[in-house]
Order: C-alpha cells, then sequence, then structure tokens
C-alpha cells in the first residue's frame, strides 16, 4: 500500500495545463485546453501519466488482498464484476478535494458548461 494516492498532491496528480488552467478560472484558459471531438463531448488533458499508473497500481493491490483474504466487496453496479467503489478504499478524502477544488469550478461554471469551443 502506497500513501501517495490517498492524499492530494496537484503537482504530482495534474498535468500543468490542467492546474495553470483551474489557477487562472477563466474562460479563455478553459477554451485554450478543451476541445469538443463531437457535440457535447468536451475533453482535455487532466492527469499525470504516473499518477493514472499509481492509482492503477493501488487498486490491483487492494484487489489482490481481496482475494487472498476472500473478503468479498460492493461493485459499482450488478453488471460490473472488476470495478471498485473506491471511497471503499480509504479514497473518499481526495476523492472529495479532487470534485471539490478542481471539477466542481469547471462544471459549475455557465461559462464552460455549455462550451462550444
Amino acid at each position: 500500500m502506497r500513501r501517495e494516492p490517498y492524499q492530494m498532491n496537484p503537482n504530482r496528480f495534474f498535468v500543468p495545463s490542467f492546474l495553470n488552467t483551474i489557477s487562472e478560472n477563466t474562460e479563455e484558459g478553459f477554451r485554450n485546453i478543451i476541445s469538443e471531438p463531437s457535440p457535447g463531448i468536451l475533453t482535455f488533458d487532466m492527469l499525470q501519466p504516473d499518477f493514472c499508473k499509481m492509482l492503477l497500481d493501488e487498486v490491483g493491490n487492494i484487489e489482490n488482498w481481496l482475494h487472498e483474504t476472500r473478503f468479498r466487496i460492493m461493485r459499482p453496479n450488478t453488471m460490473n464484476a472488476y470495478g471498485a467503489v473506491l471511497d471503499d478504499f480509504g479514497l473518499e478524502t481526495m476523492l472529495a478535494k479532487l470534485m471539490e477544488d478542481f471539477i466542481l469550478p469547471m462544471s459549475t461554471s455557465n461559462e464552460y458548461s455549455s462550451c462550444n469551443c
């Protein structure tokens, strides 16, 4: 088990362009990083590849522990045999901070929610 995925570290988790845009919090900044490959589908770079790997490795460690101990967990839904509810593994504080400090500012602004980039 690694402690790092459980503690929000913006510089380690996010790509610099995303951090700069969140810091600026301007319509122009968001328009510069967002693309719209299809109507209503917005994409942008957000997470560092190293963080994604670290998080997937941690979920793998948890899955291995679950298998070894025969401990059963709740899956996200009945159609998902391999998914995991990350809150159940102690990641709720980090995920709440992610949502509150980084996702919410983008999703609640009228300027960005109907972007035709």
